[in-house]
């Protein structure tokens, strides 16, 4: 609701005001409910007349052609350039590193104190997998050994997400196909594939995913209880899969409950409690 302090909202374009129809109108419909009206300092509107509101709807729908027209360029510049197997953005996948041209190559940078190259332990961390290992195991020896969890970009900067390895990153990096020399860019036009430098074969690879699979889905032999949903249920809000637990609510004479809970909750999975997902348990009776 207008207070009376000012009855005009000045903009030197439009397209300063909002890129988007739809962004623009709302602006416009609830500043004239309070009274208010638009002016461009640069452009030959006001939308108090009728003819003044038309040419604000005209200029703001060519500011979202030239906005949807700037993203289509930069979309289709950065498919070709992916096309020619230059990496176009986000974090370099760990074991790599970028050439002078923007290129992924194996990463030859040695960690201290391991004397392994990032590609060699990249390369082992699939091998142990393969051969019987576990995400989380992994994770623990990583964080052991002190090898560090930064990410890097081809501008040459590092974040740091977490102080440690997470279960949740070491998933995503044995399940990118990049690893075995082939990555796929998702884009609106469609997937484009682009050249990478192999760091597993094939059969490694399958190998993998194979151990991957049985780790999640346990043999009954090994569960103190039967939780028929385990591994089933995916969390809505993290998008981990739930796991089976024992957990006293209420009243404790009452024992124990059994309880389904994302597994972004065990320390295993998120050393940091506060970072831990705050989903509710479901009772798995």
């Amino acid at each position: 609701m207008s207070t009376g302090c000012f009855n005009c909202v000045l903009v030197y374009r439009v397209d300063r005001l909002g890129r988007s129809l739809t962004a623009l109108l709302d602006a416009h419909a609830a500043l004239s409910k309070a009274g208010i009206t638009i002016r461009s300092a640069t452009e030959p509107f006001d939308t108090s007349t009728p003819i003044g509101t038309f040419l604000f709807q005209l200029l703001g729908s060519l500011a979202e052609l030239e906005k949807s027209t700037i993203v289509e360029r930069m979309t289709l510049g950065r498919d070709r350039v992916a096309r020619a197997g230059r990496w176009t953005g986000g974090p370099v996948p760990f074991g790599y590193d970028l050439d002078d041209g923007g290129y992924l190559m194996m990463s030859a940078r040695v960690v201290q104190g391991l004397g392994m190259t990032e590609a060699e332990i990249a390369r082992d961390i699939f091998r142990r997998i393969a051969e019987g290992s576990t995400v989380i195991a992994e994770c623990r020896r990583l964080n052991a050994l002190g090898v560090p969890p930064a990410r890097r970009y081809g501008s040459g900067t590092q974040t740091i997400v977490s102080k440690q390895w997470l279960p949740t990153r070491l998933y995503q990096m044995i399940a990118n196909p990049l690893y075995t020399g082939r990555h796929l860019l998702r884009s609106k036009h469609g997937p484009v594939a682009r050249p990478v430098p192999a760091l597993i074969d094939q059969e490694l690879w399958d190998q993998t995913q194979t151990q991957v699979q049985h780790n999640r889905r346990l043999p009954k032999a090994n569960a103190k209880h039967t939780y028929l949903l385990r591994g089933l249920i995916v969390c809505g809000m993290c998008g981990i899969r739930y796991v089976g637990t024992l957990t006293v609510r209420g009243d404790k004479s009452r024992g124990a409950h059994r309880y389904y809970r994302c597994g972004s909750q065990l320390a295993a999975q998120q050393p940091d409690p506060r970072a831990r997902c705050q989903a509710e348990l479901v009772n798995a009776a």
